[in-house]
């Protein structure tokens, strides 16, 4: 792909239908920049516009571009990732009376089995280093724990799925 000019900081996308004005920022130290889409559908249009140049593509869930944007004399890598869009929730009005005004603090099983699968993809921890906290004697005695499965097919898809953009689907459909 040819390279984006840009002589402001400042990107607007278009995709999914929806304008998004001025709500990226070019990062020329961060390689690659990345920013997520999560597709509606099968495919989007999407658009990458600077203030001077814009670049225009179909997107899809797990594709990925990269492109390099000019700015102010430097160069950033750009990577766009399409992901699969998974509506919000939504909840009834008994569901929202039954609730309003109160806290729950509670950590489901599946979404700490998730969270336990992350921290064992061997490729996604050593390239992702700020996905867990590693510091904590949570996270070592989890770890010897469950040292075992770290080659279990769950945890090679997992790693899988995670180099390919997954985080945030894998991590949320815990919960």
């Amino acid at each position: 792909m040819r390279p984006v000019t840009a002589t402001k900081e400042s990107v607007t996308f278009r995709g999914n239908g929806e304008l998004l004005s001025n709500t990226w920022r070019i990062s020329p130290a961060i390689k690659p920049d990345v920013h997520e889409v999560a597709v509606k559908g099968e495919s989007t249009l999407f658009s990458f516009i600077t203030d001077v140049d814009s670049l225009g593509f179909t997107l899809k869930p797990g594709e990925t571009y990269r492109f390099v944007v000019l700015y102010n004399g430097d160069s950033a890598l750009t990577e766009i990732r399409g992901t699969r869009f998974v509506p919000p929730a939504v909840f009834n009005e008994s569901y929202r009376r039954d609730h309003e005004g109160k806290t729950f603090t509670e950590v489901p099983e599946v979404y700490e089995l998730v969270n336990i699968v992350i921290a064992l993809a061997p490729q996604y921890r050593e390239a992702q280093k700020w996905a867990v906290e590693r510091a904590s004697a949570y996270y070592q005695e989890v770890a010897a724990h469950f040292s075992d499965y770290a080659n279990d097919p769950i945890v090679l898809r997992f790693d899988t799925l995670l180099s390919k953009g997954w985080y945030h689907h894998l991590k949320m459909d815990g919960y």
